[in-house]
């Protein structure tokens, strides 16, 4: 059987809402990566404290909807994929 050896994942390669977690389908909000289901989750769900809809961004603060949503740049996805295939073969 294979053993599961325990891997340090860099901050740039975790969500903001799982810290230590790797992601696994990384997108961009204001130039911030987050995993897609808790960005989302994030912006259709947060409410002020008289239940109106609430759009911040949860690191700058700034305006944020998930049409604002996107494909984390190219540099950072190729970065990503390779780390992935590396911590695989562990």
């Amino acid at each position: 059987p294979r053993r599961s050896i325990p891997i340090d994942i860099p901050e740039v390669f975790a969500c903001y809402f799982t810290p230590g977690k790797m992601l696994i389908d990384p997108v961009s909000l204001h130039g911030y990566i987050f995993e897609r289901k808790n960005i989302e989750s994030y912006l259709k769900d947060l409410t002020d404290m008289h239940g109106n809809k609430f759009r911040e961004h949860p690191k700058n603060r700034k305006y944020a909807t998930l049409s604002q949503i996107v494909t984390p740049p190219t540099e950072y996805m190729e970065a990503f994929e390779s780390f992935k295939k590396k911590t695989h073969n562990l």
